[in-house]
């Protein structure tokens, strides 16, 4: 890291965010976010690799365990990035590290999961300037968080749940299901 995208080494790549000239990559087995510049250069801008389930409410990007299962990235209010780690949505805002959902927020939004720890956020996509959707991909299901709201689960996108979340170039938000006869639909 900090050197020619080339030489780099990443470990279980998932998730691809653009952000201005920047390429944003989910690290996923180093727990970890790497951003790949214009320029060429790779360097980690949110993870210091270790797991702890949880991320404390804001700091440091660069010293927070963020994982397990970096999964989903996704391009935030202004320049900001947002991240499906675990149990929890964070969001990348220059170098400080916070988090807009947790398993608190999850747990009990619908009587099928009681548990939050049912709930592998894996990917993640935001309409425009609205709602941010999230899947948790082990339970198949997709929620919603308006701008101005309370979070809502919005069921399974047929029999094998939504696989994959993308903000379109409209704003729409397209969802790609699992299973062997992938569909999308917009959000």
């Amino acid at each position: 890291m900090g050197g020619p995208a080339t030489s780099a080494e990443l470990d279980r790549p998932e998730g691809l965010a653009k952000i201005g000239s920047a390429l944003y990559i989910a690290d996923s087995g180093a727990n970890r976010v790497v951003a790949l510049g214009a320029s060429g250069i790779i360097n980690v801008v949110a993870g210091n690799g270790a797991v702890t389930g949880m991320t404390a409410a804001g700091g440091p990007a660069l010293s927070s365990a963020i994982g397990p299962n970096v999964f989903g990235l996704a391009r935030g209010p202004g320049e900001a990035l947002y991240i499906a780690s675990a149990n929890e949505i964070l969001e990348l805002q220059g170098s400080a590290l916070s988090v807009v959902l947790d398993e608190r927020a999850i747990k009990g939004t619908d009587l099928r999961f009681p548990d939050a720890s049912q709930c592998m956020a894996d990917s993640v996509a935001r309409r425009g300037a609205g709602s941010l959707y999230f899947v948790c991909s082990n339970v198949h299901g997709l929620f919603e968080q308006p701008a101005s709201g309370s979070l809502s689960y919005l069921g399974q996108y047929r029999s094998h749940g939504v696989a994959s979340l993308s903000e379109w170039a409209s704003g729409a938000v397209l969802g790609a299901t699992g299973g062997s006869c992938p569909s999308r639909g917009a959000l």
